[in-house]
């Protein structure tokens, strides 16, 4: 279920690494989700990835903001890749999900999985306030993601100062 000797290839493609090969030193949950992981409210993780000849990541290439306990009914830009490696889009507001979650309508595949949701989006830069997470066979033209509140602040305080 869980990975190791995980690593980030930024704009990966046919098997070029632009801009490097970014490996995670340390990867992270939330407890609640890693003691269970059907607890899609805490279906959040992080990767704490090393620096590469000297650089830390955000300094090099840059990084997207992140927000907790916004209300639901926020107008986001949901990303993901779909099954032939396309980086597509959807966007609209999001809903309560019930049981922690939210959701809005998105009709990405599984291939998306984990992709950002950003509110704020000015066409380069947001804040991710959701992400790609699950969807049921009924519902296909919804993605659901974690309401991000408390769980989401407590695991950005736990590895915002950790680092190689």
């Amino acid at each position: 279920m869980f990975a190791s000797n995980w690593v980030f290839v930024p704009n990966y493609n046919n098997g070029a690494a632009p801009y490097g090969q970014w490996p995670a030193i340390q990867l992270w949950s939330t407890t609640a989700f890693f003691n269970n992981n059907n607890d899609f409210a805490n279906d959040v993780g992080s990767a704490v990835v090393g620096r590469v000849n000297g650089w830390r990541i955000c300094d090099y290439l840059g990084g997207q903001g992140i927000g907790w306990n916004f209300a639901i009914g926020q107008y986001l830009y949901a990303f993901g890749y779909d099954g032939t490696g396309r980086l597509v889009a959807e966007n609209g507001p999001t809903y309560g999900g019930g049981g922690g979650t939210i959701y809005m309508v998105n009709y990405m595949t599984g291939f998306s999985s984990g992709g950002p949701w950003l509110m704020q989006f000015d066409g380069n830069w947001g804040y991710i306030n959701g992400h790609n997470d699950f969807k049921y066979n009924n519902l296909p033209q919804y993605m659901f993601s974690p309401y991000y509140g408390n769980q989401v602040a407590s695991l950005y305080n736990t590895v915002r100062n950790l680092s190689s």
